[in-house]
C-alpha cells in the first residue's frame, strides 16, 4: 500500500488531520511490539475491552514512528514533528482504508469462512497454487475485524490471486468482511459449534456466514459428513460436496492405509483420484474442499496439483506438542473449546503414540444452545479413546460427572486446579497429556506447571520442514523404494526420540542410529519402528537383544561374537544387516572376504539377513563420479552373490542423501537419508527445493557500554577501537559454537541486522558488538535459521 496521510484521512473521514509532513504510507501497526521497520508505518491507536492502544502512543514515537490514527487528542502523547489523523472509531477507520485498497485490485479473491479448518484450507491452497500465482494471503489467523483489513491492505500491484479468512462471532459482522474481502470464490469449509454463544441458533450463524457469498461468483460449500448442512437447501448456483449423488461433488470413497488417505471424488462426469498425508477426516474434508477450488477456479490446473496434494505440508495451527516435566509430553490447544475441536484434538493425540499413558486436562465447552448433547457426546468420545486419566476444569462439567467412567478429578476453575496440582505429579509420569480447553480458563498457567523449562539457548526443530524434505525424497525414490532415517548423534543434534516420533508419524520404514544406548532410548520411548545400529560393541549384544534392536555386521570378529551371544540365549533367526565394503575403505567386509562370509551364512540359523549396504565414498562429487559408479556395480554383483546363497529375498541400499537425486538407477530396495533430511546438498538446484529445519536461537543476558581501548573476553584477543555497546549471549564452544566463530569471523542475526562475535568465544558464553544496534536485555539473537547461514558457520568452521 502507499497513501499520503492527507489521502489517509479523506478515505477514513478523519474529524481533523494534524499534518506535519504529508508522507507516503506503505505499512500499519496495532502492536507495538511488532514495529520493525518505523520508516513511512502509521500506527493505529485501537481501544478494545482490555486494551487501548493510546497508551502505547509514546512507546511507537520512540521506535521511530511518526504518524498515528488516534480517537483522541491528549497532550502527553501529541509530538511537534508527527502526524495525527482523529477519528471516532479507529477499528471503523482500518477498515475503511482496506475497503478502499480492495477497490483497486481486480484480480481473483478467494474468501474462506467455517467454523474450522479456515487457516488449512487457505495454507493448502496457497501451496498447491504459488508456483502458478503471485499469490497475497491472511498471515496466520488473520480473520477477524481488525485481522481482516490489515490482511487486506498487503494487497499491491505484483499479486495475481489473492485468499483471505473470514472469522465470525457475532451477528452482522460478516457484511462488513464481505465488504472488504469482496470474494469472487466464496467457500465454506466446515459448519460446527464453534462461536455459536453469539449467535440464537445454528441458523442464524448459517445465515451470517453465507453473507460473504453476497457477491462471489463461485460458492462452494463443504457439507461432507454433516446432517445440518446436508438437511439445508442453497441456491442452485452453489456447489455442494458431500457423499450423496445429488450434490455438484460426490466423494465417492475414502480409503486410509499406514501413510496416506487415497480420495475418489466425482465433479459433473469427470472422476479423480489423489492422495493426501494425512489420515484425520479434518484433513480430508480440507483437502477435498482444496481440490474442488482449484477445479473451479482453473480446471485446467487441476492435473497439475493432484502430485502436489500428496505433499501437504503440515500447517502449524494452535497445536503445539511441548516437552513437559516428569518424562512428559504436552499437547496444547487453550483457544478454543467446541466439540469439534475437541474431536480434531483427540484425533491427534491418537496419533501421537509416544507414551503408553495418555490424560485429557478439559476445561467447560463454550456455551451453547445444546450444551448437555455436547456433553454427552464428549464423554462418549472420551470413553472410545484410550485415555487413563481426566483432569475436569468448570461448572457445566459438574453436572455430568457421574457419566465419566474413567478415573477423573473435577476443579471448578483453573485457580483451584493449580492450587492442587502438585498432589497430582504421579499421574503425569511418562504421559502424553492434551491440554484442552477455551481461553477465557487460561489453561496456559497449567502449562507452567507441567512444561520443562528450557535455556536461553535453544535449537527449535521445524517439524513441517522436515516432512517437506522427506516428501521431496519420497517422490524422487517412488513408492516402493523403502526410506531409513539416520538418527546418529543425537539426531545429528535434533534431539533423536523427538525426531523418531516425527519420522514414525511421517511413516518412515527404517531408523538407524550410530550406538546400542542411542538405540535402547529410542525403545524406551515407545519408537516401534526397526532400529539399526551401525556400531554394535560386544559389550552391548545383551541390551541389543532385550531391545529387539538390529546390528550391523560389518566384520568376522563382530559377527562370530554375536553368534555366541545368540547360541547362549537360544535364539534363532535374530535380524541382522551386513555391511559390505566397496571402496569407503572403513567399516565392511571387503570383496575378497564375500565367500568365506557366504560359508558362515550357510552355516548358521542364529540369523536372518534383513539387509545387505554399503556406503558411497564420494557420492556428492562430479570429479569422483566413475568411482561411485564403480561402488555401485560392485555391490550389486557382491549382493547378489549373497542373496542368491541365502535363498531368500533381502533389502539393498547404498544410496546416501546426496545419491538419491545424482544416481537414481542405484535406489534399489532403500535409500538412507541424513543430512538431506534437515535441508541440507551439496546440489544447488536441490538445495532450492528443500527447506531449512533446524534453527538455533538465543537470548541477551548482559549489556555493557565500555571506552575505547578496553579489552573484551579471553586473552584481551579484542581491544576497541570506539566508545561500544557489547552484549553477552549464554553460548559457547561447549554447545558447539567453534572458538573459530569468535572476533568478527562470524555474524549472527538480530531482525533483519547483523552483529559481529567480539572477542574469543568462552566455554558457554560470546560476546557480541551491537554498538549500532538498537537491543535489550532477553532479546533473541539467531545464531543460525536458513541453509545459507549454515553454510557461512560451516565454512569458517573449515568442516561440513
Amino acid at each position: 500500500m502507499k497513501y499520503t496521510i492527507s489521502e489517509i484521512g479523506k478515505i477514513v473521514n478523519a474529524s481533523k488531520t494534524i499534518i506535519f509532513s504529508d508522507d507516503d504510507i506503505r505499512r500499519i501497526y496495532i502492536d507495538t511490539r511488532q514495529i520493525s521497520i518505523p520508516e513511512h508505518a502509521l500506527f493505529i491507536a485501537i481501544e478494545t475491552n482490555k486494551n487501548d492502544g493510546h497508551q502505547y502512543i509514546n512507546e511507537a514515537y520512540q521506535k521511530g514512528i511518526r504518524h498515528f490514527i488516534i480517537t483522541r487528542l491528549q497532550d502527553d502523547f501529541i509530538y511537534a514533528d508527527a502526524n495525527y489523523i482523529l477519528v471516532n472509531n479507529a477499528v471503523d477507520a482500518l477498515q475503511n482504508l482496506a475497503h478502499h485498497h480492495r477497490q483497486r485490485f481486480q484480480i481473483p479473491v478467494i474468501g474462506i469462512t467455517g467454523s474450522n479448518g479456515k487457516t488449512i484450507v487457505k495454507e493448502w491452497l496457497y501451496f498447491l497454487l504459488k508456483d502458478k500465482y503471485n499469490i497475497c494471503r491472511s498471515p496466520k489467523s488473520f480473520n477477524s475485524q481488525i485481522g481482516v483489513p490489515l490482511s487486506v491492505l498487503n494487497l499491491n500491484e505484483t499479486h495475481q490471486l489473492a485468499i483471505f479468512e473470514a472469522g465470525i462471532s457475532l451477528p452482522r459482522e460478516m457484511s462488513v468482511l464481505e465488504k472488504i474481502i469482496q470474494p469472487d470464490v466464496a467457500v465454506l469449509t466446515h459448519f460446527g459449534t464453534a462461536h455459536s454463544e453469539g449467535f440464537e441458533n445454528d441458523k442464524q450463524k448459517l445465515n451470517e456466514k453465507l453473507k460473504l457469498f453476497k457477491r462471489s461468483k463461485i460458492n462452494i460449500i463443504q457439507r461432507y459428513h454433516n446432517d445440518y448442512l446436508q438437511s439445508q437447501s442453497f441456491p442452485k448456483n452453489f456447489i455442494c460436496i458431500s457423499e450423496q449423488e445429488k450434490d455438484d461433488v460426490v466423494i465417492k470413497q475414502v480409503v486410509k492405509t499406514k501413510q496416506h488417505s487415497q480420495i475418489t471424488l466425482k465433479i459433473k462426469k469427470d472422476e479423480y483420484t489423489f492422495q493426501i498425508p494425512f489420515l484425520d477426516d479434518a484433513s480430508v474434508k480440507n483437502a477435498i474442499t482444496c481440490f474442488v477450488c482449484v477445479y473451479y477456479l482453473d480446471k485446467n490446473y487441476v492435473n497439475e496439483i493432484i502430485a502436489k496434494l500428496e505433499q501437504l505440508p503440515v500447517v502449524s495451527l494452535r497445536l503445539e506438542v511441548l516437552k513437559g516435566r516428569f518424562q512428559s509430553s504436552i499437547i496444547a490447544d487453550y483457544y478454543n473449546s467446541d466439540i469439534d475441536s475437541f474431536e480434531t484434538a483427540l484425533s491427534y493425540l491418537k496419533q501421537h503414540a509416544s507414551h503408553e499413558k495418555k490424560m485429557i486436562i478439559l476445561s467447560d465447552f463454550e456455551e451453547m444452545k445444546d450444551a448437555e448433547n455436547v456433553y454427552h457426546k464428549a464423554i462418549q468420545i472420551i470413553h472410545q479413546q484410550e485415555i487413563s486419566h481426566l483432569i475436569l476444569i468448570g461448572e457445566q462439567w459438574q453436572k455430568f460427572l457421574y457419566l465419566i467412567k474413567i478415573p477423573t478429578h473435577h476443579f471448578l476453575t483453573t485457580a483451584d486446579c493449580i492450587e492442587n496440582i502438585s498432589s497430582l505429579t504421579h499421574l503425569f509420569f511418562n504421559t502424553l497429556i492434551l491440554v484442552k480447553g477455551a481461553r477465557k480458563y487460561e489453561l496456559e498457567k497449567i502449562l507452567e506447571y507441567l512444561e520443562l523449562k528450557t535455556h536461553d539457548t535453544f535449537l527449535e526443530v521445524h517439524i513441517p520442514a522436515l516432512w517437506h524434505n522427506l516428501n521431496y525424497y519420497k517422490n524422487l525414490i517412488g513408492k516402493n523404494v523403502r526410506m531409513m532415517c539416520m538418527l546418529k548423534a543425537s539426531g545429528y543434534g535434533s534431539g533423536s526420540i523427538e525426531m523418531a516420533y516425527a519420522l514414525q508419524k511421517f511413516g518412515v520404514d527404517y531408523i538407524a542410529v550410530a550406538y546400542t544406548d542411542e538405540g535402547v532410548e529410542l525403545k524406551q520411548a515407545n519408537i516401534s519402528l526397526p532400529v539399526m545400529v551401525m556400531l554394535p560393541e560386544k559389550n552391548s549384544f545383551k541390551d541389543i537383544i532385550q531391545y529387539r534392536l538390529e546390528p550391523e555386521i560389518y566384520s568376522f570378529d563382530i559377527f562370530k561374537a554375536f553368534l555366541d551371544e545368540l547360541s547362549k540365549q537360544g535364539i534363532q533367526q535374530y535380524p541382522i544387516h551386513l555391511k559390505l565394503d566397496t571402496g569407503m575403505h572403513r567399516l565392511g567386509f571387503l570383496p575378497n572376504e564375500t565367500d568365506e562370509l557366504i560359508q558362515w551364512l550357510s552355516h548358521t540359523n542364529l540369523i536372518a539377513v534383513k539387509s545387505i549396504f554399503s556406503h558411497l565414498a564420494a557420492s556428492e562429487s562430479d570429479e569422483h563420479k566413475e568411482y561411485t559408479l564403480q561402488q555401485i556395480e560392485l555391490f550389486r554383483q557382491l549382493s547378489q552373490r549373497i542373496e542368491q546363497a541365502l535363498a531368500y529375498k533381502v533389502i539393498k541400499h547404498i544410496c546416501n542423501s546426496a545419491a538419491i537425486s545424482r544416481f537414481p538407477q542405484a535406489h534399489l530396495d532403500m535409500v538412507r537419508i541424513g543430512i538431506g533430511m534437515y535441508g541440507i546438498s551439496d546440489n544447488e538446484e536441490e538445495q532450492k527445493r528443500l527447506q531449512n529445519v533446524l534453527h538455533l536461537k538465543t537470548k541477551i543476558s548482559q549489556i555493557k557500554h565500555l571506552k575505547k581501548g578496553s579489552s573484551v573476553g579471553y586473552s584481551r584477543a579484542a581491544i576497541l577501537d570506539r566508545d561500544s555497546k557489547t552484549a553477552v549471549i549464554p553460548i559457547g564452544y561447549a554447545d558447539g559454537f567453534s572458538r573459530k566463530l569468535g572476533n568478527r569471523r562470524f555474524q549472527v542475526k538480530y531482525k533483519d541486522k547483523w552483529i559481529d562475535t567480539i572477542g574469543n568465544v568462552c566455554m558457554d558464553m560470546t560476546i557480541l558488538d551491537v554498538t549500532n544496534v538498537d537491543v535489550n536485555v532477553g532479546d533473541e539473537i539467531i545464531i543460525f535459521d536458513s541453509y545459507e547461514d549454515i553454510k557461512r558457520m560451516s565454512d569458517t568452521c573449515g568442516t561440513i
